[in-house]
């Protein structure tokens, strides 16, 4: 059984003890506390502060603390506490704050540890100075080269916001930011800010900006900058030119540069990169009479400054006609066997090509290559290549096919030098496909020549055709004679006698004679026209008074009974020594000519004369005295008629051949391409040996006495 009086006793216990922790309680509620807390505040570096905090019961004081210390007022101090024991209410005021009033802040009951809650009071500071380093108002720096600014921002608490703007547009990349404290006591802090980049011409005379801010700055924010420079190698364009260049045309190129710097721009133009002398200092280079020649050649225009080089080419487009280059114009080919002609031709524009032959006007090809298969003699001859081009007429080249044979000669009839003549050449022509080079030649003493201090003997290869040439120095009476030129190829062996004849003294003696006569007479008709003129009358009566009148002209000889003499004075003319008389135009074997010639006619002598005599000749005769005045040079003297030998044949071109061949030796072929068989002259018919010396001092006394008297 439980006892009551144990409960009861339990139950006075537990309400005793809560009475009496209800009294307790309301003790304490009595006791000081805070109702109002300081808060948080910052302010600028100057500025008044002030915290405040309410206690109860109001009539309780108080102490400040800052970062665990009291604050205990002076006189004169720029702290001030006030207090209201009505509401218990306390306020500290801080007058011209310091950064050493920048801490942690709360309020405790004087007597006991109870204190409110902390109040943070930041002290703001501005920054002082915002630099550029290295500083100048410009900047110089080079294109694609790094380069890098720095912005140091002096003090500030807390550090401040540094930024970079290019011409007011933020900068995001590129930039390293470090911040440093100064020293605790300041507790200020530096802030230092690099910019990195690679400039570009386009930066050139934009702006960079650095900029710091921050709360404490009443004006804004701080700013420095500078302006860029960007330096930069020549960047080089052309002006406008004409799209279309025609052939013969003047151009003008000139190139447009940007350039920084460009005060030392230097120009330098190339052509197919090889510079062009003399050398073209400025930016325009002018060019007369473009050529052909000039298409697809690039002209680059470089120019230079110290930063670098730029340049620009430019390729030329020329229009022109169309032309051939680089033609063969003779092929050599067998009887079956195939032949590859080539037309080879430049236009700007490409031409059409048609082949023709000679033989018709059918179009047999129509590529730069022609391929022809000889199956007989008609397929030589001339092919021509014709080419036409838009806009140009057509133009034409023909190509001579010849066939293949062995070797013809041709060269001059008669060489004629004097002795002790310096030098004097023969020439020999080898003629015919394909060319040979094995050429010999023999003097009239049988031996075979070859080049040594007295003979010198030279080739020259043309297209169809070889020429030989020998020069004999210092000419002796034992180098004239025969010479026989021979060669051979291929196909066969053909040679050529040459007969090198001495030339007579008295022909110069002649011809200067026939010159100062001719000058003399001249002379001798202006005077007397001039003194007719003047005193005709005079003459007259002289006329009258003598009876006849004789004139410069009249050459007559008087005879015995004062006629003409005039068969005479011609057979005077072929008069000879006892030594020399005439006969049929035959040598005796004393040395002389005997003749049973008689003259009794001027037209006997004239019709027995050596030379060759034209059909005009007696038009051009004195009627009085038979005075020749006219005689054709240019035909051949060929004394060898006037001896009963045949004549030597020289060959002769015609003008068309003349006209084609113009200074060249001539070519004996056909224009079918075959060749021409030239006859032996009879001189190696009748005398393969050459003639004796004899005749050849015959031909030379002849020329002598006939040219003389004529």
């Amino acid at each position: 059984m439980v006892n009551l009086d144990n409960i009861q006793y339990l139950v006075a216990t537990h309400v005793s003890f809560i009475v009496t922790f209800v009294l307790i309680a309301e003790a304490r509620s009595d006791s000081a506390r805070f109702i109002d807390h300081p808060q948080s505040v910052s302010a600028r570096l100057g500025e008044d502060v002030s915290l405040r905090c309410t206690i109860y019961p109001p009539a309780i004081e108080v102490l400040w603390f800052l970062n665990g210390f009291p604050l205990q007022p002076l006189p004169n101090s720029t702290i001030e506490e006030k207090q209201n024991k009505a509401t218990g209410e306390h306020e500290l005021i801080m007058k011209n704050i310091s950064v050493q009033r920048d801490g942690q802040y709360y309020c405790r009951q004087r007597t006991e540890e109870v204190k409110s809650q902390t109040a943070q009071v930041t002290v703001l500071v501005a920054p002082s100075q915002i630099r550029l380093l290295p500083f100048n108002p410009v900047t110089i720096v080079q294109e694609n080269v790094e380069t890098s600014l720095t912005c140091h921002v002096d003090g500030g608490k807390p550090a401040p916001t540094v930024q970079w703007y290019k011409d007011d547009v933020l900068i995001e990349t590129g930039v390293d930011t470090h911040i440093a404290s100064t020293d605790l006591t300041s507790k200020t802090e530096n802030v230092t800010s690099m910019l990195k980049w690679t400039p570009i011409r386009g930066e050139h005379e934009k702006r960079i900006f650095c900029t710091a801010s921050h709360t404490a700055l009443q004006g804004g924010i701080l700013r420095v900058e500078t302006q860029l420079i960007v330096e930069y190698p020549p960047v080089v364009t052309f002006a406008s030119v004409p799209k279309v260049i025609k052939e013969g045309d003047s151009v003008t190129l000139q190139c447009i540069v940007d350039a920084n710097p460009y005060i030392d721009l230097k120009f330098r133009w190339k052509k197919n990169d090889l510079p062009i002398y003399p050398d073209v200092s400025g930016g325009t280079l002018y060019m007369e009479h473009v050529q052909r020649s000039d298409r697809g050649t690039v002209y680059t225009c470089e120019a230079t400054n110290r930063i670098g080089t730029g340049s620009a080419g430019y390729t030329f487009t020329v229009q022109y006609p169309p032309g051939f280059y680089s033609m063969q114009e003779i092929y050599s080919s067998d009887l079956n066997a195939d032949t590859y002609l080539a037309c080879n031709v430049d236009s700007s524009e490409p031409a059409d090509i048609i082949w023709t032959h000679e033989s018709s006007s059918q179009v047999i090809g129509h590529e730069k290559i022609l391929q022809v298969h000889a199956t007989s003699d008609s397929d030589f001859g001339v092919y021509s290549c014709t080419a036409t081009a838009p806009g140009y007429p057509a133009i034409r080249k023909d190509i001579k096919l010849l066939k293949k044979g062995p070797p013809f000669i041709s060269a001059e009839a008669s060489v004629y030098a004097g002795q002790e003549d310096s030098q004097t050449q023969i020439k020999c022509v080898i003629n015919g496909l394909p060319l040979t080079m094995q050429i010999r030649w023999i003097n009239p003493q049988g031996r075979t020549l070859l080049t040594d201090q007295h003979v010198e003997i030279a080739q020259e290869t043309l297209s169809d055709r070889v020429v030989s040439r020998l020069t004999i120095k210092n000419v002796k009476k034992d180098d004239f004679g025969m010479y026989n030129c021979s060669a051979a190829n291929a196909y066969g062996s053909s040679d050529r006698l040459i007969p090198l004849k001495e030339t007579d003294w008295m022909l110069p003696i002649i011809i200067g004679c026939a010159c100062g006569g001719t000058l003399l007479l001249l002379v001798i008709v202006a005077a007397i026209l001039c003194v007719r003129c003047r005193s005709h009358r005079r003459l007259k009566r002289t006329s009258d008074t003598s009876g006849s009148t004789t004139t410069s002209d009249d050459l007559e000889t008087k005879g015995p009974n004062g006629g003409a003499n005039t068969n005479s004075a011609i057979l005077d003319m072929y008069n000879t020594s006892s030594s020399e008389t005439l006969h049929d135009g035959k040598l005796h074997a004393n040395g002389g000519w005997h003749s049973s010639l008689t003259h009794t006619s001027p037209q006997d002598i004239l019709h027995a004369h050596p030379y060759t005599i034209h059909a005009d000749y007696m038009q051009h005769k004195d009627a009085q005295n038979f005075y020749t005045r006219y005689a054709d040079y240019e035909q051949e003297y060929n004394p060898n008629t006037f001896l009963n030998l045949p004549a030597i044949y020289t060959p002769t071109l015609s003008i068309e051949q003349q006209e084609q061949e113009g200074s060249r030796d001539p070519s004996p072929y056909q224009t079918s391409g075959l060749p021409i068989r030239l006859p032996e002259p009879l001189y190696t018919q009748r005398f393969p040996n050459g003639i004796n010396g004899s005749v050849m001092m015959l031909d030379a006394t002849l020329n002598s006495r006939l040219a003389t008297n004529v």
